[in-house]
């Protein structure tokens, strides 16, 4: 788990034998990134998201995803 309370956000990775998914929260009033390095990331899928338009936007750059979220949101992500 990863949370910063300076930036008010949170991030927890979840794996199975068959899945890897990452939730990530911000509960601050402003929109936030969260850089986030968890092993090899192909691709990125939404999973669900707290409220339309919670997740800005997602992108991978030399193996740090990088989810950008709304003020007040959190998202699911399913990580391959």
């Amino acid at each position: 788990m990863l949370a910063d309370d300076s930036k008010l956000t949170m991030a927890y990775y979840r794996a199975n034998e068959n899945h890897r998914s990452i939730v990530a929260f911000n509960f601050g009033d402003r929109a936030k990134t969260l850089s986030l390095k968890k092993g090899v990331i192909k691709e990125v899928g939404l999973l669900a998201e707290s409220r339309s338009g919670a997740l800005t936007s997602t992108r991978l750059e030399s193996g740090i995803l990088h989810i950008e979220l709304s003020s007040s949101s959190g998202v699911a992500l399913s990580i391959d």
